[in-house]
């Protein structure tokens, strides 16, 4: 009297999916014993019993399905030794293909399957392609997070051997796997920089005015290229160690170096530079320009003390014609200077204003 009635939560499964159990709304009524026979078919053939022990009013499928398929419960009344056979509703179970996913890197120029190469430290981002409304990234097989919106994942934080793939999610929630593209990290170059100039510490370096200095970046690393800097503006690059600044440096400011190796690593290391600067050498004076023979010159006076950023202290020279000037005696040391010798040719007084600062001794005279 009733071919029954059958029901199924999803009309949708995933490729590759096993659907739910088959339900029972309405079992089917009629004069004979009643009995059951589970079928199914996919486009273009006939409906054939899915398994011979699939005989009850419900049925769960044990087999993924691959293609559209169509599932109804035949029922079959017995009465008089004939046997009588209807159909119940067919429900029609549809394929949801998930997304073709694939992963790149560094802007596309890594596609996945490959291996990146990485400087340490340095930030990569990954990129899921092929479509997708939710993803999940994994980092040797582990999730990362939640699914998310995102089809990108940066970090800085991989190591060698890493492998970074991601689980792409259509509408439907069904998903796949992209290949992995594995992590190579390559250390970043140690380098140093020295100068000429006296070395007030590890990281900085004291100059007089008008000492040209010639600064040395060193490395155990293969360096492709030099880039100088001086107070962060580059001054030059080449694939040499060296630089000497022109015009040489006249202010306080820091010199930098950064080099790349030919993996595209790369490294900076910056040095203070201090100008030891006397703002002003000092000015002396002498009651008298002509002495007699034999006579001891009156003493030289301080007109204007010598000023600097460093510590000032003097030394008194003196020198006659086609000599250089040489420090008159050991103790002459102070702003003033008395004579203790007679003279008995022209002669030149001067006075060194000697400043010091960060170790570092610069000379001026008056």
């Amino acid at each position: 009297t009733s071919s029954g009635n059958i029901g199924q939560a999803s009309a949708t499964v995933c490729l590759g999916e096993i659907p739910p159990a088959f339900t029972n709304i309405a079992p089917a009524t009629g004069v004979g014993v009643i009995t059951y026979e589970w079928q199914s078919r996919t486009l273009g053939t006939s409906f054939a019993n899915v398994t011979a022990s699939a005989t009850t009013q419900v049925y769960t499928p044990t087999s993924a399905l691959t293609t559209t398929t169509f599932f109804r419960r035949a029922v079959y009344s017995s009465y008089g030794g004939m046997q009588c056979e209807e159909y119940s509703n067919i429900i029609q179970i549809g394929i949801s293909q998930p997304p073709i996913t694939g992963l790149q890197a560094q802007g596309g120029a890594i596609t996945a399957q490959d291996t990146v190469t990485l400087c340490l430290g340095e930030s990569i981002t990954f990129n899921a392609t092929g479509g997708g409304s939710e993803f999940l990234f994994y980092l040797d097989d582990n999730p990362l997070g939640a699914k998310s919106g995102s089809s990108l994942l940066t970090t800085s934080t991989l190591i060698t051997g890493s492998r970074i793939k991601v689980e792409s999610f259509n509408a439907q929630g069904c998903s796949s796997f992209s290949p992995e593209i594995v992590v190579q990290i390559v250390d970043n170059p140690i380098i140093s920089l020295t100068s000429t100039a006296y070395a007030s510490s590890a990281s900085s370096s004291t100059f007089c005015e008008g000492e040209s200095i010639t600064f040395t970046a060193s490395s155990t690393s293969a360096i492709s290229t030099y880039t100088f800097s001086i107070g962060g503006i580059p001054q030059l690059v080449t694939t040499t160690n060296t630089f000497t600044p022109v015009p040489i440096l006249s202010s306080t400011t820091s010199v930098s170096v950064f080099v790349e190796t030919a993996s595209g690593c790369t490294a900076t290391e910056t040095l203070d530079m201090f100008l030891n600067e006397i703002t002003s050498s000092g000015t002396i004076g002498q009651a008298s320009a002509t002495v007699c023979v034999g006579e001891i010159p009156p003493a030289f006076t301080n007109i204007a003390s010598a000023t600097g950023v460093g510590e000032i202290t003097y030394e008194w020279q003196s020198r006659t014609y086609a000599t250089a000037f040489a420090n008159v005696t050991a103790s002459a040391t102070t702003q003033v200077y008395t004579p203790t010798s007679a003279l008995t040719t022209t002669t030149f007084f001067r006075r060194a204003a000697i400043s010091t600062f960060g170790g570092k001794q610069c000379e001026e005279y008056s």
